[in-house]
């Protein structure tokens, strides 16, 4: 049962990740093409500008967030999962304010290049299956126990004896001042 719990977060993570590079690739393209030619080649839309900054950003920290998934998944251990987690919601953000930018875009209509409706459509697809992963991986946590400690996983482990620290410290304060 628990392979296939692993195996369904493995699949929900390469599709985000592609997802991801596909928005910031998309992105980036729409950023390059609108420095070299200007915002009217690609939208009159007043909300494009915007959209393609917050998708190129969520692009890039959902990328991140693979990078960081995949660790935490192949490690499977609690250590990794709270940094894990922590930029899985991030970007999940990321990307729910680029995919309210794209419903804007929508909205207020007009020339929109197809490069764009796509990164509309790559975007709010995205932030839909991201939430999906993130309700996965917080129920594995919580209801299954797959990346909490147990018995025998020491939170930190003492590299020295606070006793002797604080010995050393106290010796040399004392040969400091004389």
């Amino acid at each position: 049962m628990a392979l296939a719990r692993h195996a369904a977060l493995s699949v929900l993570l390469l599709v985000n990740f592609i997802l991801y590079v596909v928005i910031a690739m998309t992105a980036g393209w729409a950023l390059n093409a609108a420095i070299d030619r200007g915002w009217e080649e690609l939208s009159y839309n007043k909300a494009t500008y915007y959209f393609v900054i917050f998708s190129l950003l969520s692009g890039a920290v959902g990328v991140a967030s693979g990078f960081a998934a995949v660790h935490n998944h192949c490690q499977r251990h609690f250590h990794t999962f709270a940094s894990s987690a922590a930029v899985s919601f991030l970007s999940w953000l990321l990307t729910l304010v680029a995919m309210g930018l794209a419903w804007k875009q929508i909205g207020l209509g007009g020339f929109l290049s197809t490069q764009l409706v796509f990164l509309e459509a790559v975007v709010i697809t995205a932030a839909m299956t991201h939430a999906i992963y993130l309700l996965v991986i917080h129920i594995m946590c919580f209801c299954c126990g797959d990346f909490s400690a147990s018995q025998n996983q020491t939170m930190v482990e003492p590299s020295t004896n606070a006793s002797a620290c604080l010995e050393t410290d106290r010796i040399s304060l004392d040969s400091t001042s004389k």
